[in-house]
């Protein structure tokens, strides 16, 4: 696979740790199942995450992968009118933001490349199951205090 040899080139070779971490977020990302979309729909989804990328002033690559990957989760929402998400669109980037930063401070001092490629490749598969189970978990929460404060006890 194309990706695996490019994560190794980069753990071999002498390269930045920037470098490296574009290199294995590619090969994370790895090739879209994308299903046909509608061209407008993806135009819209590009305006919106560009817009978002700007307001936030992230340095980030269009054409990458993960420039993709949210693109994509984006026209799904648009083409499943789920206006409720799509509006709330600024909160999950900035909640993005948070975990992104949290990341790479905590590879940032790493002691050499190899332990900056084990901490991405690892940390971000190992992070996704725990941060998706997190959010489910918050969204008990708030959902019991919602059907708290709507006079429903919450049993379902």
């Amino acid at each position: 696979m194309q990706n695996n040899r490019e994560v190794l080139k980069a753990i071999d070779g002498e390269t930045s740790m920037l470098t490296a971490i574009a290199v294995i977020q590619d090969a994370l990302v790895g090739q879209l199942e994308a299903a046909p979309e509608d061209p407008s729909t993806a135009l819209e989804a590009a305006a919106l995450l560009d817009r978002v990328i700007r307001e936030r002033q992230w340095q980030c690559q269009p054409g990458s992968p993960a420039y993709t990957a949210a693109a994509h989760a984006i026209s799904g929402l648009i083409s499943e009118a789920l206006t409720m998400l799509i509006d709330r669109l600024d909160d999950y980037a900035q909640a993005a933001e948070l975990v992104g930063r949290t990341d790479v401070d905590a590879i940032s001092n790493a002691e050499n490349l190899e332990s900056v490629v084990r901490g991405v490749v690892l940390g971000t598969v190992l992070r996704r199951p725990a941060l998706d189970a997190l959010v489910l978990l918050a969204q008990q929460h708030f959902a019991q205090q919602l059907s708290r404060g709507r006079g429903t006890n919450g049993a379902g």
